[in-house]
């Protein structure tokens, strides 16, 4: 894996991590026996992540490929 590659799928992962915690526990309220506190916000976050990490190994939404795209456009135009 290049470093380019290994960046740009940095920058896929936290992009799907961002909508998928966004998306993934809106409107879904704490349990009140249970639930809440910071304990709780951590867990959701490392379970974003994961889905996260998982999603971009596994294809992803493409967002890696056109960024390494776009630093390859980048780089050659500076070599102009």
């Amino acid at each position: 894996m290049t470093i380019r590659f290994a960046y740009t799928s940095r920058v896929e992962t936290r992009f799907v991590y961002h909508i998928a915690d966004d998306a993934m526990f809106a409107g879904v309220e704490s349990d009140k026996l249970f639930g809440g506190g910071s304990g709780e916000n951590v867990y959701k976050s490392l379970l974003s992540q994961e889905y996260a990490k998982v999603a971009a190994k596994s294809g992803g939404t493409g967002i890696a490929d056109a960024v390494q795209r776009e630093i390859l456009r980048m780089q050659e135009a500076q070599k102009k």
